[in-house]
């Protein structure tokens, strides 16, 4: 009679379990318990029993086989993911940010500035004209106002 396998006596000593009792313990429906022996995970001993310790074991080597995260394409690089989940926490963070600065007054919209500063350029104007000036002086003080205005202030 040839020599069993190590395998070979560890099947033969393992009790065997019906497919309910195995879909309890690895939390899956009995239907996918027997599609895992279909792909020689889960280890049939006879008809809905299945080889208690082989399964587990098998089990716990395909688990550990599987990809780190279903959405990721890049299977070397499993950090990817966590790229993506930092760079969202850090814009949602941001955003929050922006949203308490705005509340607090400390953020203002640029059109609304750009309306006060209008404002601020027509008082000064209606000023200037108003001033004991010669026509030149006022035409020199007038120039240097629209070029000013015509600054484009954009962020930096």
């Amino acid at each position: 009679m040839p020599k069993k396998t190590k395998n070979e006596k560890q099947a033969s000593e393992s009790p065997s379990t019906d497919v309910n009792t195995l879909s309890k313990l690895f939390n899956l429906t009995p239907i996918r318990i027997q599609q895992l022996a279909n792909e020689g995970v889960t280890v049939k001993s006879a008809r809905g029993r299945y080889e208690l310790w082989p399964s587990i074991k098998n089990y716990i080597k395909y688990l550990q086989e599987r990809k780190i995260n279903q959405w990721t394409t890049d299977e070397e690089n499993p950090t990817e993911l966590k790229k993506h989940q930092l760079r969202r926490t850090k814009e949602e963070a941001d955003k929050l940010e922006l949203q308490n600065a705005r509340t607090r007054g400390e953020l203002v919209e640029v059109s609304r500035v750009k309306q006060l500063g209008e404002q601020v350029m027509s008082g000064i104007k209606a000023k200037i004209l108003n001033m004991p000036l010669t026509d030149d002086q006022k035409d020199k003080c007038l120039r240097d106002l629209l070029s000013i205005k015509d600054l484009d202030f954009k962020e930096e």
